[in-house]
């Protein structure tokens, strides 16, 4: 669909609200015609204020980490928004990628993609950092300990968290969107550890906790969406 026909559409539906009475009729003529002429229902206008927006995830392969799992979560809760994950193969590192979809409200999307980008930044900075710490480890000791750090980490924002309330025809409208571009979804579960903590697993934990309690997450933001976070309260 046309995004400069949808914008021109949505211009004149808002002079159609106009207190002017001829302004306001003439404005809805000119959308009928349009809408007929280029065969554009009511649907495909509302469908218009809904998108989506891709982000690179920690981790590898085709499943979630428990931790990554726990954090687009608290994005869909604070900002109303849906994900899809795609897994995509990489023929440089001959690896799958796995990568989240934000969907929802445009201005929503926007502002909880970006908030998904900054959060990641901080955790995988502050998990370099504890990893640097870890002295004596085997590489898979290091890095199961490094993820139940930033299981703590998530935690920790997920305290912060509240559930956005978002109204009916919103919901309805990202639910069209979802069944139209994506009719075939799978649920996909986030890998689970078999491993039984120990008193070093706990301790990691709870430096995770610590972390995440202190750090500003809001850290590195600038211009308009440094305003639109705050407005939104992020965490």
């Amino acid at each position: 669909m046309d995004k400069k026909l949808l914008s021109k559409i949505k211009k004149l539906m808002a002079l159609g609200k106009s207190p002017n009475a001829n302004e306001a009729a003439a404005a809805m003529d000119k959308v009928r015609q349009l809408m007929e002429e280029n065969k554009v229902s009511q649907q495909d206008v509302l469908l218009s204020d809904v998108g989506e927006i891709e982000k690179k995830t920690f981790s590898k392969g085709n499943t979630l980490s428990r931790w990554e799992n726990a954090l687009i979560n608290c994005i869909c809760r604070q900002f109303g928004v849906e994900v899809v994950l795609t897994s995509t193969f990489n023929p440089n590192t001959w690896k799958y990628e796995l990568r989240v979809l934000f969907i929802g409200e445009n201005n929503r999307v926007e502002v909880g993609s970006y908030a998904f980008e900054v959060i990641m930044r901080n955790i995988k900075s502050s998990r370099n950092e504890y990893l640097s710490s870890l002295k004596r480890f085997k590489k898979t000791n290091k890095t199961k300990l490094a993820d139940q750090f930033c299981e703590g980490f998530v935690v920790a924002i997920q305290k912060k968290v509240s559930t956005l309330s978002i109204p009916f025809q919103e919901k309805t409208l990202i639910k069209t969107y979802m069944d139209e571009k994506y009719p075939s979804l799978e649920e996909v579960k986030h890998r689970e550890s078999s491993r039984t903590w120990t008193d070093k697993d706990y301790d990691s934990f709870s430096a995770g906790v610590r972390t995440g309690k202190d750090s500003q997450l809001t850290a590195g933001m600038n211009g308009s969406k440094t305003k639109s976070l705050k407005q939104a309260e992020l965490f």
